[in-house]
């Protein structure tokens, strides 16, 4: 019975790791078909394009990291870029994986101030501001304040100029979705915080360039 389970367990294994296979080929498959139809082509130097958003926070997270179905187009004077991305935090039990699709706009228009926006998480951020965790709220705008954390590199001020009414409300209007956006010099890194289907990569691209369009 022991030399049964082991057996098992292994057959288990092996079953798992083939099916994720399985299911990542067919994904690739899906992405490259809606590239196809959509004026995107598929980019096998994935290693390449990965090395140039190493200064992206989303890139320096975790271990393991991974990035897949890379996929491109250029729209007017914006390159935009969509990819599969993962990385692991933790270890052993406690380890998670986390996965998203990831799309890149880099435009030849004004350069951006560096700044990072995520969904605020009540709790987590409340503690964060007591440890002195950066914030930077607009008293004037206090719906935009609640649902973002913005934080910057660079000149505070600089930010707060380029976070006008208009940007504000664009960010507004998309924080349902939980997105989550860094921007630094002539690139802007957009995702919604997990892997989307295909089907809302058109999504994706319409949101992220409406972000880069009124970041003037």
């Amino acid at each position: 019975m022991p030399a049964l389970i082991v057996v098992g367990v292994i057959g288990l294994i092996v079953g798992i790791f083939f099916l994720a296979k399985h299911l990542e080929k067919k994904r690739t498959e899906a992405v490259h078909a809606w590239a196809e139809q959509n004026g995107f082509t598929a980019d096998p130097g994935w290693g390449e394009f990965h090395a140039t958003l190493e200064p992206f926070k989303l890139f320096n997270q975790g271990h393991s990291r991974k990035l897949r179905n890379l996929i491109r187009a250029t729209r007017g004077d914006d390159q935009i870029a969509i990819c599969d991305y993962q990385y692991t935090t933790g270890s052993g039990k406690h380890q998670h994986t986390h996965m998203q699709t990831v799309c890149t706009v880099r435009s030849g228009r004004a350069a951006l101030p560096h700044f990072f926006a995520r969904r605020q998480v009540a709790l987590f951020d409340f503690l964060g501001k007591v440890f002195g965790g950066q914030d930077i709220n607009f008293d004037e705008d206090p719906e935009f304040s609640k649902a973002y954390v913005l934080q910057t590199q660079d000149n505070e001020g600089e930010l707060r100029r380029l976070f006008n009414e208009q940007t504000r409300s664009v960010f507004t209007r998309l924080a349902p979705k939980g997105v989550q956006v860094e921007g630094v010099g002539g690139t802007l890194v957009f995702h919604f915080g997990r892997r989307l289907g295909p089907e809302r990569f058109g999504e994706l691209v319409d949101d992220a360039l409406a972000v880069r369009q009124v970041l003037r």
